[in-house]
């Protein structure tokens, strides 16, 4: 049974109609030559819907919710992961380089792994200054790794990080 649409011009909604024969949704702005015929899911009409013609990320879409929190519980174990590589491969100046990692691999999640990075990074740092007794110095060397890893979300983490690399670091952890 094909599916019949409404005139773009006869939308009584105002927003967005079912349209040709597939089911994908013509934005009114397509009137007005707009050719983007899934910009009402951000170009994803995979994962995302948009029943009411309003727009991703609605205050009743669980997604909304729940894509973040899991980006957050990927960026903590992106740490934990990278926290375990900087023991496993006992480099002297290796941290830089997996702080950096760390960073990057949570940040590259998205809003989540960015809160997640930000957070941890803080509450290390901010760890070992008060209760390692590491310098402010120390700390602020860490911090410009783990920028220089946030800054290279959606990248290749190990080229964002790579000046970071100590002499000496086992092959297996680039």
């Amino acid at each position: 049974m094909k599916q019949e649409s409404l005139p773009l011009d006869n939308n009584p909604i105002g927003h967005s109609v079912t349209g040709f024969a597939c089911g994908t949704m013509a934005s009114i702005g397509f009137a007005a030559g707009d050719t983007n015929l899934y910009g009402y899911v951000a170009n994803d009409p995979v994962n995302w819907i948009d029943p009411t013609g309003l727009a991703r990320g609605d205050w009743w879409d669980p997604r909304t919710y729940l894509y973040p929190v899991g980006e957050a519980a990927g960026g903590a174990s992106d740490f934990g992961r990278n926290y375990l590589n900087t023991r496993g491969a006992d480099t002297i100046g290796g941290d830089k380089y997996f702080h950096c990692m760390a960073n990057c691999q949570a940040a590259s999640r998205g809003p989540g792994g960015v809160f997640a990075a930000e957070n941890l990074s803080n509450l290390r740092e901010s760890f070992d200054q008060n209760v390692k007794g590491d310098s402010a110095v120390a700390c602020e060397q860490d911090q410009v790794a783990n920028r220089a890893g946030r800054a290279g979300a959606g990248q290749q983490c190990s080229s964002v990080c790579g000046s970071f690399i100590p002499n000496g670091l086992p092959a297996r952890y680039r």
